[in-house]
C-alpha cells in the first residue's frame, strides 16, 4: 500500500531546516522512492491554510482555497511509493479539521510524523513567532499566559502540547504510525536531526543536500524586543501580515536586519524551572506509556536550565540595536536600487519541474 507520510510540527522543532533540505533534494528523494506532495512548498502551506480555514481572502491566494482538492488530485495520481506533505502549522488543527484530510488518504497507509523539541526552549521560541507575526504582548506576560493556560497562553498549546496533537491527528492510526522524532538537544553532532528524520522517511541521509538549507533561527532578547516595539508602533498601519504587506516584516527585518546582530535569545525565567521540569517529565511519562515509534531519545525532551536568569533589557541595549537596524535597513534599500534584492525568495517558493 502506498505510505502517506504527514508532518505536524510543531513550528521552531527543526521544521524549516528539514522542509528546505527536503526541497533541494527533490530528484533525489525520487530516486530513493518518495515524493513531496504537489509542486511547490507553498502548496504544503497552502494545504494547511485550507484544512485550519485559515486562509484570508485578499491576502492568500486562491489556490489557497482550493489546495485539498489539489492534493487528492496529486495523491490520485502519484504512482510514487511513498509520499511526504509537511508544514509546521498543522500541528494546531482541532480534531474535526485533521480528520477533514485524513479523509483524504483513507486509501493510503498514513504515518503521522512529530517533531518535538524541549519546552524551554519551545516557550521562548514560541513568544518570538508571535512577535514576528506582529504581536506585541511582552515577553514575561506571555510566558505567565502560556503558564496559566489563558489567552494567547492556550493558542501556544495548540501547537506545542504533544500529547494533544497526537491525539487530535493519530487518534485513527496505529500507534506504531505514530513517529514522534525528538530534537537533539545543544551540543549534540551536527546532522543527528536529520539522521534521525531519515530513518523514518526510509532515506539515505547522506544522499540529501543541505548545503544551503534555510533554518528560522532565534533573535537575540535585545533583538526581538526591539521588533517587538516596531510592530506597537505599527499598530494597524498595515494590511494583513500575509498581504502586501508581504516578506518586508516577517523576513527583512527579523531575517536580514535583525537577524544578522548578535545576541542571546530569551531564556525560560528561572522562577518556571519547576513548572517547566514537571510538566516535562509528565509529558514524557505519557510517552513512554503509549506504543509510539519514538526516534531519538524521550530524555531529549527534558529541559536544561540556564544557570543564572536574564538580567532586565535595557533602554541603552534598544537604541543600540535599533541604530545598527537602521543603518542596515539603508543599505539594503541601497543594494536594492542598484540592482539587487533585499528579500531572496525562500527555497521551494518558485515552480519545481516535476
Amino acid at each position: 500500500m502506498q505510505r502517506f507520510y504527514l508532518h505536524v510540527g510543531p513550528p521552531k522543532t527543526g521544521t524549516s531546516y528539514l522542509q528546505s533540505a527536503m526541497w533541494r533534494s527533490r530528484p533525489v528523494l525520487r530516486q530513493q522512492g518518495l515524493a513531496l506532495a504537489m509542486r511547490r512548498r507553498l502548496d504544503h502551506f497552502h494545504v494547511m491554510l485550507d484544512v485550519t480555514d485559515q486562509g484570508v481572502a485578499g491576502a492568500d491566494p486562491p489556490e489557497a482555497f482550493t489546495a485539498l482538492d489539489r492534493l487528492e488530485r496529486f495523491v490520485t495520481r502519484s504512482d510514487a511509493e511513498r509520499i511526504l506533505l509537511s508544514h509546521e502549522s498543522l500541528a494546531a488543527a482541532t480534531r474535526d479539521q485533521a480528520l477533514r484530510l485524513l479523509g483524504l488518504l483513507d486509501d493510503l497507509e498514513v504515518h503521522l510524523v512529530i517533531t518535538a523539541r524541549d519546552l524551554a526552549r519551545q516557550v521562548p521560541s514560541g513568544w518570538q513567532q508571535r512577535v514576528k507575526a506582529r504581536e506585541t504582548i511582552r515577553f514575561e506576560a506571555y510566558v505567565d499566559a502560556v503558564v496559566a493556560t489563558e489567552g494567547i497562553g492556550r493558542a501556544f498549546w495548540a501547537y506545542h502540547d504533544l500529547l494533544d496533537i497526537a491525539d487530535r491527528w493519530g487518534r485513527a492510526l496505529p500507534p506504531g504510525q505514530v513517529h514522534i522524532v525528538t530534537v537533539p538537544p545543544p551540543g549534540s553532532p551536527p546532522g543527528l536531526l536529520l539522521d534521525r528524520w531519515c530513518s523514518v522517511l526510509g532515506l539515505d541521509p547522506v544522499t540529501i543536500d543541505t548545503s544551503a538549507a534555510t533554518s528560522n533561527p532565534s533573535l537575540g532578547r535585545v533583538q526581538a524586543e526591539v521588533l517587538r516595539r516596531v510592530n506597537e508602533a505599527i499598530g494597524d498601519e498595515l494590511p494583513h501580515v500575509r498581504g502586501r504587506y508581504g516578506r518586508v516584516p516577517r523576513e527583512l527585518l527579523p531575517r536580514d536586519v535583525l537577524g544578522v546582530q548578535a545576541g542571546q535569545p530569551n531564556q525560560l525565567p528561572r522562577r518556571l524551572q519547576t513548572w517547566c521540569e514537571d510538566r516535562s517529565r509528565t509529558t514524557v511519562q505519557d510517552l513512554q506509556t503509549r506504543r509510539y515509534d519514538v526516534v531519538g531519545d524521550l530524555h531529549d525532551l527534558l529541559p536544561t536550565m540556564q544557570s543564572a536568569a536574564d538580567p532586565p533589557v535595557t533602554e541603552e541595549e534598544i537604541a543600540a540595536a535599533a541604530t545598527r537596524a537602521l543603518a542596515r535597513t539603508l543599505v539594503l534599500r541601497h543594494q536594492e536600487l542598484a540592482g539587487g534584492s533585499a528579500v531572496e525568495p525562500q527555497p521551494g517558493d518558485r515552480d519545481v519541474p516535476e
